[in-house]
């Protein structure tokens, strides 16, 4: 499933036109355990945050599809 960076940002942002910190920072405030991303090295934040928005946004479909069936 594909999904296009502005579906990203309305996901997390509510907002089309979010800049990847908006986003980084939704993400950071809805994981239950935030400290995590205090490891992580500013160059590899931008990936994971759109890593883990994608993994969450194609869950949340596969979780739709099942429904269906």
């Amino acid at each position: 499933l594909p999904f296009l960076p502005m579906d990203i940002k309305m996901k997390f942002t509510g907002k089309r036109s979010s800049s990847k910190d908006d986003v980084f920072q939704s993400l950071k405030s809805k994981l239950v355990n935030s400290e995590t991303f205090k490891t992580i090295k500013e160059k590899d934040i931008e990936h994971i945050s759109d890593a883990c928005c994608l993994a969450i946004l194609t869950f949340e479909e596969i979780k739709k599809l099942k429904k269906l069936y």
